[in-house]
């Protein structure tokens, strides 16, 4: 049996998922990109992953099943077999940051991916329509290039393998994106992240407030403070709701979220 996933290499969701498998009595065999070959077998056997630097050498009691070489970072991710789910070792802070490079390595790789298909399926088309205009050749129907392009077969099926392989490649960096945004807010890394800039008033009656429980939330940036409305720069991943959610559970001194629009000289809510 073959599954794809797109779980981080190495990471605690894909050892999970990998042993949630194996309950069922499908052991993993072999990796291959986002591929997972199973093999059905009478016997569990839970799988145990870890990021190492260099492969040691191997032994016979090793229970090694492979052995994945990654690019970007250049580390091996090591999948071996253990008797029971309980000897797969937790995950540490550290394994999480390793994770979220992996993940935003392979963002940027699938970004440029969608990037090269989509300009390629472009010139495809304008080229077409050059060689159309200059060979001087028209549809019987009258519209000229259009209708030549939309009476060629072999262009409508190639223009259809080009829309739905772009409409894949979107799916997959959407659920990529989600994964990277996890581990940046996990390892709060912001580096080389498109943050979204939301401007964030904070109602209440202290003096002056303390971020420091919600500065992994992104970059804060006091912009001015008026009968007690703190307004604030902030750049950020988390949606309005999450940004509200997360300032009135950790910040008690807070009275209301409100996040608003900057124009100009003045707040609008939204």
């Amino acid at each position: 049996m073959r599954k794809i996933s797109f779980a981080v290499k190495g990471s605690a969701e894909e050892q999970d998922w990998l042993n949630g498998w194996a309950k069922l009595g499908w052991n993993l065999r072999h990796v291959s990109g986002y591929v997972y070959s199973f093999k059905q077998q009478s016997f569990p056997v839970f799988i145990a992953t870890r990021y190492l630097t260099t492969l040691p050498e191997r032994t016979t009691d090793d229970n090694i099943i492979q052995d994945v070489a990654l690019k970007t970072p250049q580390l091996f991710v090591q999948y071996a077999a253990v008797a029971k789910r309980a000897h797969a070792s937790p995950k540490t802070a550290a394994d999480d940051i390793v994770s979220g490079k992996i993940i935003a390595a392979a963002r940027q790789r699938l970004l440029k991916a969608e990037l090269l298909w989509a300009l390629l399926g472009f010139l495809a088309i304008f080229s077409r329509m050059v060689y159309l205009n200059v060979s001087g050749f028209t549809a019987p129907s009258g519209m000229g290039i259009l209708g030549s392009l939309m009476s060629s077969v072999p262009f409508l099926g190639g223009l259809l393998l080009w829309l739905v392989g772009l409409a894949g490649l979107i799916s997959i960096n959407h659920q990529i994106g989600q994964r990277d945004r996890q581990y940046r807010l996990l390892n709060n890394d912001f580096a080389n992240a498109a943050l979204t800039a939301k401007y964030v008033t904070l109602t209440s009656t202290a003096a002056q407030i303390d971020l420091t429980p919600v500065a992994d939330l992104g970059r804060w940036q006091l912009l001015s403070v008026k009968a007690g409305d703190f307004h604030y720069r902030l750049q950020t991943l988390l949606t309005d709701d999450e940004i509200e959610q997360q300032v009135t559970a950790k910040l008690p001194t807070v009275q209301r979220v409100t996040v608003t629009k900057w124009l100009g000289f003045m707040y609008i809510p939204i």
